[in-house]
């Protein structure tokens, strides 16, 4: 078992990988990789206790062996020919050695941590336990960072986290200031939102920078402050779960490509703190379901991330305590997020419940990571409403088979919620990979008494086609919408090019600018902005309502774009995306006329 979850976790990461450079010029990759994700995903709902020369494990034996060659063809695929970038690798692969390295210290230590302090008990054991925790997490991010120097400065979230902390403890309220003071002073570029504004609020619950008091108030200004927490938070996550496997060795090798996967690719710390710390916790104390309930409430106080977890564990905790247990969870759930998050409610209840609920939904430019939109945007457009429906009716879905075949379908506590975001406008590895202790601690932390059923990875099969058949059935209702409407549409792009002697090329080709001809079906004026990506070489840069002209009703007008390219090529690939609130187009322009 923990070879296919090994495996499932290290395609999980390589997914996300792949997909931080938007796949809008290539089919087969968007497709390809996506496809490495929904088959780590289907992975990890295989039954984990097949019987010994079963047609169930020649099944598992050749699920195997097309989700190791199809991650091997799309690895290449990506690297040699989608991002034709000379130092590619060599970016890749120094990252990989030292996350590699520091996650085979850290398994070795918490393997002979929990040697060393078995003999210990009651609290002896927890401050040991910690201290050893400490001691690893600083040897992990000695081993990443001490031998390279790194120009990293953070992300908007990070920023955010921080500042909501300085705030706080001068006084202000985080719900009510604009972030972006800290955008500025760090030169971190904001996420962009589909208004064509960049997104200045606080939308996290409290716990999010109340838990990071101490950074602020140890005049800590470095954000590679929150990485180490992230590193000590992971390795705590793995030793819960190794420790209440009760020292199962097999699980350590998915610890360690979990671990690689997380050293790698994340750079924020609370949603590792809302679902490595507070979920699991809740999903291995659920006997005590006051103590579960709480822990829930701290995780949903945390990030929005946790909130996906809450309906499967409730109805956990249903079938396992019935309709008192689950009522007392609730209502220790419901008090837990109010102690944290009510003081800011009655300070600003509109800005408060309002930032904490704008992350659902579309609302955000660029429509990033390993998700459906990714390929629904440039090859397959559909009305902004897709997404949204199509998560909700997979939520729903997946909590009506939680609840009638929870021994069964306990993997889906884990999967459901990366599930979502896969199906979603924006899907980041955090969103995934902080699940996987969780995903660990239902295969390896289960209580004797849980049945295992070999049919169960069948059914979750049956219904998950099901849910294709629908979600094709929609995506051809939002399709038709879309392009039946055509409210704004890019009729021609014509790049501004000149001769350009840069980087020794005698009589090559620099781009200048870009003449995007843009016409409306709307009934009043607009405003547009413009999304715009480039591979070879590659570039992203975002032109917002607020710097270029209204849309005019049902007219058509010439956008002149600055956006520069030093050196471009018959290779060079650019894709335009015009968007506003309520709608998006998309056109690919390809340079292959220059000598």
């Amino acid at each position: 078992m923990s070879a296919y979850l090994s495996l499932a976790i290290a395609d999980l990461g390589l997914s996300y990988l792949l997909f931080t450079n938007q796949q809008y010029f290539s089919v087969y990759g968007s497709v390809g990789i996506f496809a490495l994700a929904a088959m780590a995903l289907a992975l990890f709902m295989l039954p984990s206790r097949p019987g010994k020369g079963s047609r169930l494990e020649g099944r598992r034996l050749g699920v195997f062996a097309s989700l190791l060659a199809a991650s091997i063809v799309f690895a290449l695929y990506e690297f040699a020919i989608d991002l034709p970038a000379p130092n590619i690798l060599q970016t890749v692969s120094v990252p990989l050695l030292l996350a590699s390295t520091a996650a085979a210290a850290s398994v070795l230590g918490l393997y002979y941590l929990r040697r060393s302090i078995q003999g210990l008990g009651g609290y002896r054991k927890k401050i040991a336990a910690l201290v050893g925790i400490a001691v690893m997490a600083a040897i992990a991010y000695f081993i990443m960072y001490a031998f390279v120097q790194l120009s990293w400065h953070g992300v908007d979230e990070l920023a955010f986290n921080y500042y909501a902390s300085y705030l706080f403890i001068h006084g202000q309220n985080p719900y009510t200031a604009s972030m972006e003071y800290i955008t500025t002073k760090f030169h971190i570029f904001p996420t962009v939102m589909l208004n064509g504004t960049y997104e200045y609020a606080y939308d996290y619950p409290a716990l999010s920078f109340l838990a990071f008091l101490f950074i602020p108030l140890l005049n800590i200004t470095s954000f590679m402050s929150y990485i180490a927490i992230v590193i000590f938070l992971s390795l705590l996550s793995a030793y819960m779960v190794y420790e209440r496997s009760n020292g199962n060795m097999a699980m350590l090798f998915p610890i360690a490509v979990w671990l690689v996967a997380t050293y790698g690719l994340v750079g924020v710390v609370a949603p590792y703190l809302a679902v490595g710390i507070f979920v699991l916790l809740a999903y291995l104390e659920r006997r005590r379901v006051l103590l579960a309930g709480a822990l829930l409430g701290l995780g949903a106080s945390t990030t929005q991330l946790a909130w996906f977890a809450l309906p499967l564990l409730y109805v956990l905790i249903l079938k396992e305590h019935g309709i008192e247990g689950m009522s007392k969870a609730v209502g220790a759930s419901l008090l837990a997020f109010l102690l944290v998050n009510a003081y800011f409610i009655a300070l600003s209840p509109s800005a408060t419940i309002g930032n904490m609920f704008s992350l659902l939904g579309a609302t955000k430019l660029p429509f990033y990571g390993t998700n459906i939109m990714q390929f629904l945007v440039p090859f397959y457009p559909v009305s902004y409403w897709y997404p949204t429906a199509l998560s909700i009716m997979a939520i729903l879905s997946m909590v009506v088979l939680f609840y009638f075949r929870t021994n069964e379908m306990m993997p889906l506590i884990a999967v459901m919620p990366a599930m979502i975001f896969f199906l979603s406008w924006r899907n980041i590895s955090i969103y995934g990979l902080s699940f996987m202790p969780l995903l660990l601690a239902v295969y390896y932390a289960r209580d004797r008494h849980e049945r295992h059923d070999a049919n169960a990875g069948l059914r979750a099969w049956h219904v998950t086609l099901f849910l294709v058949l629908i979600a094709a059935l929609m995506a051809a209702v939002a399709h038709d919408e879309h392009e039946s409407s055509r409210l704004v549409a890019i009729n021609s792009i014509t790049p501004v090019l000149y001769q350009s002697n840069v980087y020794g090329y005698q009589n090559g080709y620099a781009l200048g600018a870009l003449s995007i001809n843009v016409s409306s079906d709307y009934d009043s004026q607009q405003n547009v902005s413009f999304y715009i990506v480039s591979r070879s070489p590659n570039l992203q840069g975002y032109i917002l309502a607020m710097q270029l002209p209204k849309l005019p009703a049902h007219q058509s007008i010439v956008y002149n774009v600055d956006y520069r390219l030093p050196l471009v090529n018959n290779h060079t690939k650019i894709f335009v995306v015009a968007f506003n609130e309520r709608y998006m187009a998309s056109k690919e322009l390809e340079l292959t006329q220059l000598r």
